[in-house]
């Protein structure tokens, strides 16, 4: 673990954990050895951070493209922070490749496979680059879920576009969130066609949906 990760871990984690009331369920979900995939609902701009402080070791994440436009210290930061800048909408071959060998160098990729985020009951159909990834690389998958953000000070602050509002004292005592890991699921029997890899896709949507409802 590179030593930012130790020490933002070491220096934030206790403080985010007490003030938004972090609790996670089925850690040793990841215990695997090798690279894989966790695939998670997308529910605030603050989830690539959620799991960093629930995981607590070094991830790779992708991220929106206009991110790394904003500003030139936030995209120094996010980079700092293992995020590649993805072309929503677009194919990209360059991405695939980066994100294949951080796999085969058995990193832990996070992918929110709605492809934006939702606030909904129901999650968006995934998409099937999740399935891509996970059969061309023969790794698996872990299904998660976060529940509770919208509901915390944090949201207020970093998506103020979907939780508009100013930050109340009450905001700070009611945060409760939940972080919930599944059973890793191999892509064993899927071949490397989009029909699989949407079929795959769905799989894993169907695995995230069954967190949310445990």
């Amino acid at each position: 673990m590179k030593l930012r990760w130790r020490f933002g871990l070491l220096l934030v984690y206790p403080i985010f954990k007490l003030s938004l009331g972090l609790r996670v369920m089925g850690k040793e979900q990841l215990r695997l050895a090798g690279g894989k995939i966790i695939a998670v609902n997308h529910t605030s701009n603050f989830d690539p951070v959620l799991l960093g402080f629930a995981i607590r070791r070094e991830l790779c994440f992708l991220a929106k493209e206009e991110l790394f436009i904003f500003r030139k210290w936030f995209s120094w930061l996010i980079r700092a922070w293992n995020a590649y800048p993805l072309k929503r909408g677009a194919v990209d071959p360059g991405l695939f490749k980066t994100c294949s060998k951080l796999l085969q160098k058995n990193k832990t990729l996070i992918l929110f496979p709605e492809g934006t985020r939702n606030r909904n009951d129901g999650l968006l159909p995934f998409k099937p680059g999740l399935g891509l990834l996970a059969v061309t690389n023969s790794v698996p998958v872990v299904p998660c879920h976060i529940y509770g953000i919208g509901n915390s000070f944090i949201s207020k602050i970093v998506d103020p576009d979907i939780n508009p509002g100013k930050i109340t004292l009450g905001d700070f005592f009611s945060s409760r969130i939940t972080i919930k890991f599944g059973n890793p699921i191999p892509p064993n029997g899927f071949s490397k066609n989009r029909d699989d890899y949407e079929k795959f896709a769905n799989k894993i949507r169907i695995a995230v949906e069954q967190l949310s409802n445990e």
